[in-house]
């Protein structure tokens, strides 16, 4: 049985990913799971576990410079880890997952979307991908599987 030890989720903005962070945060509290949040971004910037809310203030607020306190203020676990990267939303969040790390993705862009279905792409090499919507319950039940192969079991 395949058993996640961590959740990474693919944060994009409160809009798109909002529902996915709320899943993640209260299915790591319901299995005890470390909870990573990866942000990519097109600024050249790298920031972990902040910056703090004064000086998000003072950077008026970007929204790379909110993602902290936007996971934050959802409730999640103190020890809940959020990253920012510069680079494709694809790299930051393969650079950060671990085997036996279940990634969670908010709903889906429009079709059109210039680079591609990030779901499938991170599949492709290897990732057990878990795309949540509003329409899921805010607790997993079906993350243990009994084969490596998530994503046709998952969702």
């Amino acid at each position: 049985m395949f058993e996640p030890s961590r959740l990474i989720v693919g944060f994009e903005s409160v809009e798109l990913s909002g529902t996915a962070l709320r899943w993640a945060i209260a299915t790591a509290a319901e299995r005890h799971n470390r909870l990573v949040v990866v942000h990519a971004t097109a600024f050249p910037i790298r920031v972990q576990n902040g910056p703090s809310l004064s000086v998000a203030r003072q950077l008026g607020s970007p929204a790379w410079a909110m993602v902290h306190h936007v996971v934050h203020g959802l409730g999640a676990p103190a020890a809940t880890e959020t990253i920012v990267e510069s680079m494709r939303a694809i790299d930051a969040i393969e650079r950060h997952a671990r085997e036996n790390d279940l990634i969670v993705l908010g709903v889906r862009r429009r079709p059109w979307w210039p680079f591609g279905n990030l779901e499938r792409a991170l599949e492709d090499r290897g990732h057990a991908v878990r795309r949540v919507s509003d329409s899921d319950t805010l607790v997993a039940t079906d993350i243990v599987t009994e084969t490596p192969e998530l994503s046709s079991t998952l969702g």
